[in-house]
């Protein structure tokens, strides 16, 4: 067995620098024209990356084996988050709503109201996502390489499924199969029995007389 130096676990986190994007603002219909709200929050709308955790965060655990040469492996656990949030632009961007579609500002009431601007993607609350994928905020349990940790699959029932995907698998062959090949057979040894005399014969015109010292 391979000598161990040690067992290592390495993580490292890219925090995601805070910043504050403007995506679009409403524009309220009053008295024939398109007018900003009143109350400036009623109808700015900006994204805040202060609520996102972290743009990557990641662990990995593995050994240090002596070499080279190096002739075995050991465990190898490998975490990887990413929060997806790379792109700070806003998408989508154009007008939405219209005299169809009202909405309540504060001090004048339900005004027809139309929206400018673009999207960018909600950070998605834990009842939005699978158990696992919950508490993403929680990197001190999440980049654990313990096989405790709910993000590491069990792999338990994975040997019996290689095995039986990568068995050798015996073909039998039927008897007239069989006799059917065997039909080739004569054919297959008289070609070989010409090509062994031919040999033969270029030996002799060569000078050697066919017969070992």
């Amino acid at each position: 067995m391979a000598s161990i130096d040690r067992t290592r676990v390495r993580s490292r986190i890219v925090p995601l620098n805070p910043r504050v994007t403007h995506c679009g603002h409403d524009l309220m219909f009053d008295n024939g024209a398109w007018k900003r709200p009143p109350v400036h929050s009623d109808g700015w709308y900006d994204f805040t990356s202060t609520d996102i955790w972290y743009r990557k965060a990641e662990s990995c655990a593995d050994e240090v084996h002596k070499g080279p040469p190096w002739r075995s492996g050991g465990p190898f656990t490998k975490i990887k988050l990413s929060s997806g949030y790379s792109d700070d632009s806003v998408q989508g961007h154009g007008e939405y709503g219209g005299l169809n579609y009202n909405q309540f500002f504060t001090g004048v009431g339900y005004r027809p109201v139309k929206y400018i601007g673009g999207f960018m993607p909600l950070w998605p609350s834990d009842s939005t996502l699978p158990v696992p994928y919950r508490s993403m905020w929680d990197t001190n349990n999440l980049l654990k390489t313990a096989s405790t940790n709910s993000l590491i699959p069990s792999l338990a029932s994975w040997g019996p499924l290689a095995w039986e995907r990568t068995v050798p698998k015996i073909e039998m062959s039927s008897g007239y199969v069989a006799l059917a090949e065997s039909r080739d057979i004569p054919h297959m040894l008289k070609r070989s029995a010409k090509e062994m005399h031919l040999a033969w014969d270029a030996i002799l015109a060569a000078g050697g007389s066919g017969v070992s010292s």
